[in-house]
């Protein structure tokens, strides 16, 4: 049965028929001990390579930071 608070959002407006679930969703995952986020370690990895050229593009310093 779906929630009340999630009915009230959904059901706004709309008519019985082209009424949703509006509470549907597929969810993946997994955890693992390789590092303190329970993320892959390459993974963990990627995000930080992006997060530092996403820095040095940022402040437009790209030489500097890959050298």
């Amino acid at each position: 049965q779906q929630s009340p608070e999630i009915a009230a959002g959904v059901h706004t407006d709309k008519k019985e028929l082209d009424v949703g679930a509006g509470d549907q969703g597929i969810m993946f995952g997994y955890a693992t001990d390789e590092t303190e986020e329970a993320m892959p370690l390459t993974l963990q990895l990627a995000h930080q390579l992006n997060a530092n050229r996403d820095a040095c593009t940022t402040v437009k310093f790209v030489l500097d930071c890959y050298l």
